[in-house]
């Protein structure tokens, strides 16, 4: 269609009026052009009647997303599919839908027939249109069997942005009646909601002596909501002059409104996808080469591999880590009751500015520091902090490289160490011979280069040897009474009880260790490690109540973490009462 405008007439405007637009930056209304209004096709269904002749009218939906400022017209056809042009009129037309309107509906005709047949169904295509763009442009009834008496159909349509659509509900008849046939109707909610999606409807419909049936119209109501589909019912309350067949008709809402785009993010950070695990407590922290706290690493904590604790007072969340490394994070919010959504930046170090953050640990933390906070999520069960999702960046002295970081907080997180593993995956062994099948002993080898062993191998026994035991539940200590001493001390996880049979790996210096995983440290002849990286397998140990009565252990000890191994076994069993 050629949109045919006049040109409007040429005025002069005062002076003063031309420089106050330029002034507010006014454009004229005819150069903003609107948007154009989407087209969308929806669906019905009628049941056949089943007379020799006759036709019952279907009202295909179609609507306006959002409605037009100006007219709409709608080219379309229909198109066969399992059901043929014996079964309804081919037809084409033009739907004009006027200004201002959410839609309108396209009316095609069903036959009747009494030849015996399953569902079938054909198309109702928009093929074109001048003043919208197409969006579905199929729309397909479907012809189901008829019963005998009164049948309802169905319709589905795109729900409208706004305002109200009209929709048409078939009602058939398998049979011509010999006299008019009333029947009350009643709009009802299923999951949609009738007062909000649609006004709520009732009345009365005659199909009259002769016809096969009518169209029972009633309105729904649009909106921008992004929401599933919905479904709201026609349901017949009384009927005169026939039976009923199928007394419900269902109206389906299909909602196509997105979710507006989230607002820029200020921070501009984020963990890397799969560098945190998607629920539970975790800290992140990466630090780029060249910076003084997280010296270049990169660091992820949960409540499997630490002791992670986060708490707040008032408007300051303190997190506190004990893992392989240990941490401590302090994030203040302006003065204020609690913890709230927002973003900070330009902070400087807590607790000597408020608001402010300071993240130390290792022994290291900053002189001074800019940094930046942002509290994404928080929730509370009563006063007390339920969950929390936090951003932060920080930097030493205020122009060091940027240290990032990544808290998550869930009050309600049952995460726990895992169990130790199987000792029989330890694969070193005394070789074989060299440690007694009974008694008490310290075995060790060492290589050349490690700090304790001094590339020694030695075997202490009692016929040379005191053994001294010591333990506190998930401790377990022994003293070898030996030229120089020897001393190997073993603990579990801080949560653990007792010692139990298993593998513990990558354990750190006792009691300087992780508190998830335990530690261990081989010392003797005055000579002991600064750090410690080691396993140590607990073939077997039995406690009296809360008494050691026995322990078999085996391990292995790397002074300052990568240096050479020192292997070791040891026994002891509880001399027998006399």
């Amino acid at each position: 269609m050629t949109d045919r405008r006049r040109r409007p007439a040429r005025h002069r405007l005062p002076a003063t009026l031309v420089l106050a637009a330029l002034a507010t930056g006014i454009a004229p209304a005819a150069t903003i052009a609107a948007a154009a209004p989407t087209a969308y096709a929806g669906d019905a269904t009628v049941a056949e009647p089943t007379e020799r002749t006759g036709t019952v009218a279907v009202e295909v939906p179609v609507t306006l997303a959002p409605s037009a400022a100006g007219s709409v017209s709608v080219n379309w056809r229909t198109v066969a599919g399992t059901a043929g042009t014996a079964d309804f009129l081919g037809s084409s037309g033009v739907l004009t839908i006027p200004a201002g309107a959410h839609g309108g509906a396209i009316v095609v005709h069903v036959r009747a027939d009494r030849v015996t047949e399953g569902t079938e169904s054909f198309a109702v295509e928009l093929t074109g249109a001048a003043g919208a763009t197409l969006g579905d442009a199929h729309g397909t009834v479907t012809i189901t069997s008829s019963t005998s008496g009164l049948s309802l159909g169905d319709a589905a349509f795109t729900e409208p942005d706004g305002g109200s659509l009209t929709i048409g509900v078939s009602a058939t008849l398998a049979a011509a009646a010999r006299k008019d046939v009333t029947f009350g109707w009643q709009l009802r909610s299923v999951t949609g909601t009738v007062g909000s999606d649609a006004p709520a409807a009732s009345g009365t419909a005659v199909i009259p002596r002769g016809s096969l049936g009518t169209v029972v119209r009633l309105s729904v109501s649009g909106d921008t909501a992004v929401e599933p589909d919905e479904t709201l019912e026609v349901v017949v309350t009384s009927i005169a002059g026939a039976s009923l067949a199928d007394g419900i008709g269902s109206i389906t809402l299909r909602n196509t409104d997105v979710p507006p785009p989230p607002p820029p993010d200020p921070f501009g950070w984020t963990p890397p996808a799969g560098a945190v695990p998607p629920t539970g407590t975790a800290l992140y922290v990466e630090s780029p080469a060249g910076e003084y706290i997280g010296q270049g690493g990169t660091y992820l904590y949960t409540k499997a591999n630490s002791l992670l604790e986060v708490s707040s007072v008032g408007s300051r969340v303190h997190v506190s880590v004990e893992g392989d490394e240990w941490w401590t994070g302090d994030f203040a919010q302006p003065s204020g009751s609690v913890v709230a959504t927002g973003y900070w930046e330009n902070l400087r170090r807590y607790p000597f500015f408020v608001p402010g953050l300071s993240f130390s640990g290792e022994g290291r933390g900053c002189n001074t520091l800019l940094g930046r906070l942002s509290v994404d999520q928080v929730t509370y069960d009563g006063s007390a902090l339920s969950t929390l999702t936090l951003r932060f960046e920080q930097r030493c002295e205020g122009t060091g490289a940027p240290l990032r970081g990544f808290l998550r907080y869930d009050a309600g997180d049952p995460t726990t160490p895992p169990p130790p593993g199987d000792p029989a995956a330890f694969a070193w062994q005394p070789p074989a011979g060299t440690v007694p099948a009974a008694g008490n002993y310290l075995y060790f080898e060492s290589s050349p280069g490690d700090r304790i062993g001094q590339g020694q191998t030695r075997l202490h026994t009692e016929a040379d040897s005191t053994f001294t035991p010591d333990w506190g539940g998930r401790i377990v200590q022994l003293f070898v009474n030996a030229p120089g001493g020897w001393s190997a001390e073993f603990s579990g996880p801080d949560a653990m009880p007792l010692l139990t049979r298993g593998l513990y790996e990558n354990v750190q210096r006792f009691p300087f260790h992780n508190p998830a995983k335990g530690g261990m440290d081989f010392s003797g002849e005055g000579r002991g490690c600064n750090e410690v990286l080691g396993t140590f397998a607990v073939d077997e140990i039995t406690w009296d109540g809360t008494e050691l009565a026995s322990v078999s252990i085996r391990f292995v000890q790397r002074c300052e973490v990568t240096g050479p191994p020192l292997y070791g076994a040891l026994r002891w069993q509880r001399p027998a009462a006399p």
